[in-house]
This record gives C-alpha cells, sequence and structure tokens, in this order.
C-alpha cells in the first residue's frame, strides 16, 4: 500500500488587516492558500520551504488575502521555481497580469 503523509500548516491566523493563510502540505509539494502582504516572512518564521510550492490560492483580490501574492512570486521565481499553478478567482488572476509587466517573470512560471 501506498501511503501519503499530508497536512494542514497555519501561516498567519488572521488579524484586522489580515485574512488567515495555510498550507497543505505533502512529502513532495506545498500550497499556499492566502497571502497577504507579508507572506514571504510568515512562510520563513512557520518553516514553509518555498522552494516546494506548486501552487498558489486566494479566496480574492483584496490586499488582506492577495497583497502578498506579488512578492512570493518574485521569490519563488528567483528560486527557479517553474510551473506555479494559480488556483482563485478570475479578478486575482488579473491583478497578476497587472503585475507581470514590472515583475518580468519568465513564460515557464505560470
Amino acid at each position: 500500500t501506498l501511503q501519503m503523509s499530508a497536512y494542514i500548516q497555519i501561516i498567519s491566523i488572521g488579524t484586522l488587516s489580515s485574512e488567515p493563510s495555510i498550507a497543505f502540505v505533502t512529502e513532495n509539494c506545498r500550497f499556499l492558500v492566502n497571502l497577504p502582504e507579508g507572506s514571504q516572512r510568515l512562510c520563513v518564521e512557520s518553516r514553509i520551504r518555498l522552494g516546494k510550492v506548486r501552487a498558489l490560492m486566494a479566496t480574492d483580490v483584496s490586499s488582506t488575502s492577495s497583497g502578498g501574492f506579488p512578492g512570493i512570486c518574485l521569490t519563488l521565481t528567483d528560486a527557479g521555481t517553474k510551473n506555479i499553478s494559480i488556483v482563485s478567482t478570475n479578478s486575482v488572476h488579473a491583478f497578476l497580469q497587472y503585475t507581470t509587466s514590472f515583475m518580468r517573470f519568465s513564460r515557464d512560471v505560470f
């Protein structure tokens, strides 16, 4: 039998200025849900290995739930991560399209 361990790790419990942020963690990959401002720091403090991130998810385009997307995307790109899935509403996808002009992602990131 094949056994795979997976768990949910709390990155941030949420505050007045940010939504809760979690990571769904498996042996081989990480999925980050909601990325408020300061998410990179929160991931480092929570010992989330960003090199294994395979998907970013957001519940809406507000700064409280997706304000950290550009920073995390830049960090993942700098780390050489390729083919990151974005799972979210159309408004988050549009937000990321607007930011690509100053972030210069390579075509194979998303």
